[in-house]
């Protein structure tokens, strides 16, 4: 059983003005937290909800903390999910980010 899914977005363009990081952080949050309720929230897991964390040391860090826990299953579709659609995401908007997630 898992309980959170830690998500980490590196910027290796570094060309990205304060308004456009604040923009791809609030979109890359949204597409976290959609996903999260797709793939455990519509399968009555995790609880009564989840809590979305930063996480400071990256350019964009979302940390999903599960009220209960998850099925590790469930836990690594969702993680697999997340990385496709934040990799394709940034790459169809031309941006060279590094994602990394975990689940613990």
């Amino acid at each position: 059983m898992k309980q959170i899914i830690r998500v980490k977005v590196y910027d290796n363009t570094s060309t990205l003005d304060e308004q456009n990081q604040k923009i791809l952080q609030v979109a890359t949050m949204n597409l976290v937290a959609m996903t999260s309720a797709l793939f455990v929230g519509s399968k009555g897991e995790g609880g009564e909800g989840v809590v979305l964390n930063p996480v400071e040391d990256c350019f964009c860090g979302i940390e999903l903390l599960y009220q209960k826990a998850i099925p590790d299953e469930l836990a690594e579709e969702c993680r697999a999910s997340l990385e496709r659609r934040l990799v394709n995401f940034y790459k169809m908007s031309d941006l060279d980010m590094k994602v990394e997630l975990t689940v613990e």
